[in-house]
This record gives C-alpha cells, structure tokens and sequence, in this order.
C-alpha cells in the first residue's frame, strides 16, 4: 500500500511517517524544500517537492497512492490570510486534486484540530455532534478545512481527525515548560484551566487507526488522551520528574496579555509569528478544553496508552539524550 503524508518534515507527521513505515506501508511525504527534510532525513520515504497552496503540482503526487494524510498546516502564522491560505485553502486544492485524479483512494484522513471544535461548556467534555466554536483564527482555518473536507464525504472516503495539545520527542511547543521547570520555575495562571493533552504515539495509534477502518467514512473524531488535567496537574508531574525544586508562579491575566503585547512587536521586528499572539491568547484564557472520544473507542476501538506521567518520562529523557535541555 502507498500514501501520501503531507506535514511530514514537522513533529506530529515525522512521527505518522516513521509509524507507517513499520506498517510496511510504501511512504511518499509532500515537502515544500527537499533539502530540508528535517525529521525525514535518512528515513526510508519517498520525498516529492510540492505545496498545497498550489493545485497544480498536486495532481501527479496523488494520482498512484492508496491513503492520504493531510497533516501539513500552520499552527502560528504572521498573519490571518497566511493561516486561511494554508490551512483552509490548502486542504481545498489537496482534496479536489485527489477526487480529480484519484477517486479510488482507500481514505482521505485531514488532521484537524480541537481548536476548530472549541473550547468546552461548564467543563463538559465536547462530542462531535456539538455545532463547532472556534475562538481563535487558527481553529476558524481548521473548521474550514473541515468544512471543504466534508464536502466530498459522498463522493471520497473521508475522516476528520481533532487531536488535542500533543507533546512527545521532536516536539517544540510543549516544551518550552520543560525548558521552564530545568530552570527552576513554573508559571500558572490563577484561575484553573482545564485541558486534554496526549501523548504523540497514541495520536499516531488514532491517525492509522482511523484511516484503516471501515466504519470512519465520512466522520469526524475527537482523539486523544480525553483524562482532565489541569495545567496544576500538569506542572506537577514536570516538576516531579526534572526539578523537584521548581518555583511555581501564579500570574495575573494582565501578564499574559503583556507577553502577547511585546510577543507580537518581537513577531514584526523579526518578520516570523509571533509564539504568543493574540489569537493564541483567545485559546489560552478559555476555562477549560475537553472532550470525548467515545466515537472513537465504539467506531474503530481507539484506546490511548501512554499516561501523562510515562510520557513526560519519555519526552524528559529524549531532550536530555538530544542535548535540547
């Protein structure tokens, strides 16, 4: 079997590529600079140069492949239009070239996000049938991908996939807390946010998983790790497992808006996004992301293995292994 993964130079997709080719599935990755291969190099993959942006390149690339993962998006980007382009324009050309070009494509998986369903209501675990609330502008650029996705669900064998907050080797964005409690100190806000996070392999588990099955035509699903933590919870384990002598910080409201206020000056001064803008700060302040993931335990028996505590365990040494800490 072969497939396409598009996002496979970046954390969450490295990892997909590396799963399906312990599968024996035949890998050819979408990459927009070939000799940047990042997390794919020396990989046994096939590498084609190409964007989703641009329809054009696409229709060779999927025309002979059996699966297709659409992972590549941006999570931060220097402005509203690039994030619309990418995420919601570019899963438009992806999917039309694929029902142009290959119509009998085994499944169409887009990794969405749970930004595009939206923060829960009174700490209750979101379910798919919920009408999607994004607060942010990344979560809108998801939802329309969604929604371009969906469609074809008639006329492809579609899935959309809402993953959570992921961490695990290779990973950038969490780990900016485990660079913060090396150092000694933990920041939390004062009010109590709620969070699903997940470990990278047991999303990966729920990526193939999905595509495999017969019973995820034209369905989307919550996966992930759907155990409440909060960020407590959270900084807790960090510090339990890399510096018992962390400091942790209760911060105001105000100050993270500050952080956003000088993040996005440094964004402009540097002509790259900003790590903590404003739209990400609509995400930050929300009281609580949760969901289920009964769906995917009934459809195609998904079921997360690695607990927070194993998995920061993992991720802790695999930092300290490639000198990141």
């Amino acid at each position: 079997m072969k497939v396409l993964v598009t996002g496979g130079t970046g954390f969450l997709g490295s990892h997909l590529v590396d799963a399906l080719i312990k599968k024996s599935y035949s890998v050819k990755c979408l990459v927009r600079n070939p000799n940047n291969p990042r997390w794919l190099n020396n990989i046994k993959c096939e590498v084609v140069k190409g964007d989703c942006v641009s329809k054009e390149c696409l229709y060779n690339i999927v025309s002979d492949v059996d699966y297709v993962f659409h992972l590549a998006g941006l999570v931060r980007a220097k402005n509203t239009k690039e994030l619309a382009k990418t995420n919601a324009d570019g899963t438009k050309n992806l999917i039309e070239a694929v029902f142009e070009k290959n119509r009998n494509v085994k499944k169409f998986v887009y990794v969405s996000s749970q930004a595009a369903a939206g923060p829960s209501v009174n700490k209750k675990p979101k379910i798919e049938s919920e009408t999607p609330n994004p607060v942010s502008e990344y979560g809108r650029s998801k939802l329309f991908g969604e929604i371009e996705t969906l469609k074809f669900k008639d006329k492809l064998p579609v899935v959309i996939l809402r993953p959570p907050a992921i961490y695990g080797p290779r990973d950038k964005d969490v780990f900016v807390f485990f660079e913060q409690v090396k150092k000694g100190l933990f920041f939390l806000p004062q009010k109590e946010k709620l969070i699903n996070i997940c470990y990278v392999s047991d999303i990966v588990d729920g990526i193939i998983s999905a595509a495999e099955s017969e019973n995820t035509k034209g369905q989307t699903y919550f996966i992930g790790d759907d155990t409440i933590y909060s960020w407590q919870n959270l900084g807790e384990i960090l510090i339990k497992i890399i510096n018992p002598k962390t400091k942790v910080l209760k911060l105001p409201k105000f100050v993270f808006y500050v952080s956003a206020f000088f993040s996005e000056i440094f964004s402009k001064i540097k002509n790259e996004p900003a790590l903590i803008s404003f739209d990400k700060l609509n995400e930050i302040k929300q009281d609580s992301w949760l969901f289920s993931t009964e769906k995917a335990k009934k459809d195609f028996k998904y079921n997360p293995k690695i607990s927070l505590e194993e998995g920061i365990k993992i991720t802790y040494n695999w930092y300290l292994y490639n000198n990141w800490l």
